[in-house]
């Protein structure tokens, strides 16, 4: 029994030991460690093409469309109106922009949104957002407080800047005639918004170098009237 058992051990040893050698030859064989290399290569290189062709060639509209959405942002560039002047250089009419600061909507995070209702507290104590959108945080604010309030809209893209126009006249005897003039002249005198494209991150930060003017503004031209401004109350009285 024992003799029988010692001679299937060394029988199993001799078999793994056969195995190993054969292992051993395999591996260190130069040619078939360079048959491995090769097969390896190649396998690695059909994978990597697969997901090239896919995502560059099959696929890459969707992509495309998928990072342009996230990335690229449009704006209007405002187009300066022109001045309505009587026949003695006097202005009769003219436009005043004004700059809001806006909430365009409150987000839907909670977390997130508290975050932002918790930043604009500091800035603005009393502020009493209310569910009606877009609200106006603060109108008319001056050009200094729009650079200090500038990395809030970096930090919370649905904060904004926002351009009110507001037409202003000499007097208001004059605005009804003024204004059938404007109306005559709109093209002229108000000009045409131009549209500008900009690449962002994620949280809304403008990347540097790379805004470009899309569509070219056209700024409003002034108009001088032939009358002085007592003819044209005169004409109007009349």
């Amino acid at each position: 029994m024992e003799a029988n058992k010692t001679e299937q051990e060394d029988t199993f040893i001799k078999k793994v030991i056969r195995y190993m050698n054969t292992l051993k030859a395999f591996f260190t064989s130069k040619n078939k460690r360079a048959d491995l290399l090769l097969l390896f290569l190649f396998l690695w290189g059909i994978i990597i093409t697969g997901h090239l062709f896919y995502y560059t060639i099959y696929n890459s509209e969707k992509y495309i469309k998928m990072g342009n959405r996230l990335a690229k942002r449009e704006g209007i560039i405002y187009a300066k109106h022109g001045k309505v002047y009587d026949r003695n250089n006097i202005k009769l009419s003219w436009s005043i922009n004004y700059t809001n600061f806006v909430l365009n909507e409150l987000p839907k995070n909670q977390k997130y949104s508290k975050k932002l209702l918790q930043s604009l507290k500091k800035k603005f104590p009393h502020i009493n957002i209310k569910n009606k959108f877009p609200y106006i945080i603060k109108s008319d604010i001056s050009p200094t407080e729009e650079v200090q309030l500038t990395y809030l809209t970096h930090k919370f893209p649905e904060l904004k800047f926002t351009i009110t126009h507001s037409r202003k006249y000499k007097t208001p005897a004059i605005i009804k005639l003024i204004e059938k003039i404007e109306s005559t002249n709109r093209d002229k005198l108000y000009g045409k918004n131009g549209l500008y494209e900009v690449m962002a991150d994620k949280t809304g930060k403008w990347i540097p170098g790379t805004w470009k003017e899309k569509i070219k503004v056209k700024n409003g031209m002034d108009i001088k009237l032939d009358k002085s401004l007592d003819e044209l109350i005169g004409n109007d009285e009349q």
